[in-house]
Order: structure tokens, then sequence, then C-alpha cells
């Protein structure tokens, strides 16, 4: 199963999207299956309230009226992903195929498209509806994926 990878960028830090891009193209992505974000920057913003208020307008969701965060550049990394989970969900992302997300200044050095590719596969043949695969970079182990099954919140 053929699979798209979105990538989170802010639009000024073009050099992490290059080498982000530079290190997928080595392990097989192709450029067409490679999608660019452009997360929301925290230097737009000079309130945490302007940035919040940014975000409902987007997505009005509890998500983002009870979040607590004072941390302008905290908020606008969960806004950018809370969009592209979102994107995903929905299927807005190009196509319906799944969308592997990797964060611009991070990339998989354990697997392969190949590897990805049979995950998929595999999962692809559960009873329930694969929503999600998060591979974990934190707990080691590298042997089984995550995996979600919850939609998006609204």
């Amino acid at each position: 199963m053929e699979y798209q990878v979105i990538v989170p960028n802010l639009e000024r830090r073009i050099d992490r999207w290059l080498t982000c891009l530079g290190v997928l193209m080595g392990q097989g992505v192709p450029l067409d299956d490679i999608i660019r974000f452009c997360s929301y920057d925290a230097s737009d913003y000079t309130h945490i309230q302007e940035a919040k208020e940014k975000a409902l307008a987007q997505h009005d969701t509890p998500y983002f009226r009870e979040d607590k965060t004072e941390h302008i550049p905290t908020f606008c990394c969960r806004w950018t992903f809370y969009s592209v989970l979102h994107a995903i969900a929905h299927g807005a992302v190009y196509d319906k195929r799944p969308t592997l997300m990797i964060v611009d200044d991070l990339w998989m050095t354990k697997h392969t498209r190949r590897d990805v590719c049979r995950h998929l596969d595999t999962l692809s043949r559960l009873s329930e509806p694969l929503r999600m695969i998060q591979y974990d970079i934190i707990s080691g182990n590298e042997r089984y994926p995550i995996i979600l099954r919850k939609e998006v919140p609204e």
C-alpha cells in the first residue's frame, strides 16, 4: 500500500524543509508523494489570544477554546498538528491514501518506505478501519508501532 508524507514546516525555515526533503527522497519517497504544510508561526503573533482567535476561526473546537497554553510557540505547534491531523482525517490532504506526518527536523532512520508499506498492508487487513500509525521515537520499541483508531475531535 502506497502512502504520502506531509511535513509541517515554518515558511521561514526552508533549511529544515530542504534537509527533510532530501532525506525522504534518499529513502525512496517520490517527490510527488511529499507535501509541505506551512506551520503556524509564533512570530506572527504578539499575544497568545491573537493566535487562539485565528485558530478558533479556522477550527471552532473546545481543543482551542479550553487551551490554557500561554506560550505562543507551543500553541502554534499544537494548532499546526491539529490542522494537519484534521486534514488527514477528513481526506483533505490531496488524496485518500494513508499519510505519514514527519516533523521537519525529524525523519525515520529505522524504517524504509518498503517497511512502512508493509506495515500499512498488514494493518489494512484489520477489521477496524485504519486511522493512523505512530512510530514511537521515545520508548525505543521499534517492533510495534502504536495504532490509533479514534477520529480527530471536532
